[in-house]
């Protein structure tokens, strides 16, 4: 079983004080222990995201390079509605900003009973 340092250090003291206490006999303290594999920082995984990471950013500037007029554009029509929005009356903001989440928590509700991986 290959887990993180301190999830190891974690089971291999859970199984100390197991064996301790007489829980569980030497032989199975030492199966589990024969078991355990502490991991190094995967630095691998961390340069494989950080390339990810990088090549977005790459694909945002130029997207943004390409299409700024066009950005500059849509805020110029959206920044007014969402002025107006908050300079309402509080029950219409209340609404106006209940109508906007609303997708989301939708979203969290859905997946709230899934387990995670």
């Amino acid at each position: 079983m290959r887990l993180p340092k301190k999830k190891a250090k974690i089971v291999l003291d859970a199984v100390a004080s197991l064996q301790a206490d007489q829980v569980i006999t030497p032989e199975i303290a030492g199966a589990i222990r024969a078991n355990v594999e502490p991991i190094n920082f995967d630095w691998r995984r961390l340069a494989r995201y950080s390339f990810i990471v990088a090549l977005i950013c790459v694909v945002i500037a130029i997207l943004t390079a390409l299409f700024d007029e066009a950005i500059i554009k849509w805020f110029e029509r959206v920044i007014p509605l969402i002025t107006r929005l908050f300079r309402a009356p509080p029950p219409v903001r209340a609404g106006g900003l209940t109508v906007s989440l609303d997708p989301d928590n939708l979203a969290g509700a859905e997946t709230s009973g899934e387990v995670p991986r």
